[in-house]
């Protein structure tokens, strides 16, 4: 081929190099932007914008407030980390929520009404989540089905499992007095008890942590030490560094999704549209929520009893369980006009933004 054939063509071929996108080069603060973990760390930074601007002078983030939220948001935040590695394999996990309650059963049956230490009864749990988290792995990698598909079968069936042991032994729904014979017993502790309580008796000394005034508990720290589920639910948070920040960053959103979450379905369980004066019976009925069927979401963000918080009011006695059949019968007798029926809501959201309006209007 003749030189002038060449030189232009080599000229055009490095045009093109130069015109390709896959080799230019990209700004940092465009390489940033795109990045995945950018919208987990807006997402927790615009969770706790939120609360300072809507619950900042409540006491919500002074130290017994961050310990409070802290706690219960600890229990999602342990769920989330599962959840996350699930989520980074490509599966997911409805059963979750009904294992948790399976495990707890597991554990008071064992300890309190057929007296086994409790550390037995926690590793016993222990070996019956993996057993049935190792079925559920077995299922989906054997059949071909989606996770979603096979949990939400488990989701039923340790649910129904949970109220059919519960009632088959001891003729009720609940079992209690697992504190009680958890004193003392050092996996218990490991998993429910404190560390650092000397610590806050003396800062509590120094004044720089609160006492008690008044009530049984006159003159101790209002914070007695750092709950061992916190300290658990750090430790797996902080697993995924060895993995590189991204795991970690998504386990923090989906932290912060489910914590936003609770907090809400926990909001507009009641209206709270009293000033403060006294109520009447009917009053205090009306201030509670129902978000009965046909809410297509409730019964995911309120799966057991949370749906039907007005009904609990006015039955209290009544197992959650029981709480859907006995809304359906009040529902047909009473009718559409009737005072039941105004405590019956169509969703968390239209709850949300009624609360949201209640406060912020002038009084």
């Amino acid at each position: 081929m003749p030189e002038h054939d060449v030189r232009p063509r080599a000229a055009t071929d490095v045009a093109e190099l130069i015109k390709d996108e896959r080799i230019k080069e990209t700004a940092s603060w465009r390489k940033a932007l795109i990045r995945p973990e950018l919208g987990a760390i807006c997402g927790t930074i615009l969770v706790f914008v939120f609360f300072a601007v809507i619950a900042g002078g409540t006491g919500m983030f002074a130290p017994q407030g961050i310990l409070n939220w802290g706690v219960v948001s600890a229990q999602f935040a342990v769920i989330a980390v599962g959840a996350c590695l699930l989520m980074i394999a490509g599966e997911f996990d409805l059963s979750v929520g009904s294992m948790i309650g399976f495990s707890g059963i597991v554990i008071a049956l064992m300890s309190v009404t057929w007296g086994y230490p409790v550390w037995v009864a926690i590793l016993v749990a222990f070996a019956v989540a993996i057993a049935i988290g190792a079925l559920n792995g077995y299922l989906v990698i054997k059949t071909g089905l989606p996770s979603f598909i096979v949990t939400l079968a488990f989701l039923y069936i340790l649910r129904g499992l949970t109220i059919y042991i519960s009632i088959s032994t001891t003729r009720q729904t609940i079992i209690g007095g697992v504190k009680e014979v958890a004193a003392g017993d050092p996996l218990a502790w490991l998993f429910g008890g404190k560390i650092f309580g000397g610590l806050f008796v003396w800062l509590a000394d120094v004044g720089v942590v609160s006492k008690f005034v008044a009530g049984p508990r006159a003159g101790e720290p209002v914070i007695d030490g750092i709950p061992m589920l916190l300290v658990w639910a750090f430790a797996l948070i902080a697993s995924p560094l060895l993995l590189g920040w991204r795991p970690l960053l998504t386990g923090v959103a989906i932290f912060s999704a489910v914590a936003v979450l609770n907090q809400l379905r926990t909001l507009v369980a009641h209206l709270w549209e009293n000033e403060g004066e006294a109520m009447t019976v009917t009053g205090q009925f009306l201030d509670s929520v129902n978000v009965p069927p046909p809410a297509p979401l409730a019964a995911l963000w309120a799966p057991v009893g949370l749906r039907y918080h007005a009904l609990h009011h006015l039955m209290p006695s009544m197992p959650y369980h029981a709480l859907g059949a006995a809304h359906r019968r009040l529902a047909a007798q009473l009718g559409a006009d009737s005072t039941y029926q105004r405590a019956n809501h169509a969703g968390m959201m239209p709850l949300v933004a009624r609360i949201a309006r209640s406060t912020m209007r002038a009084r």
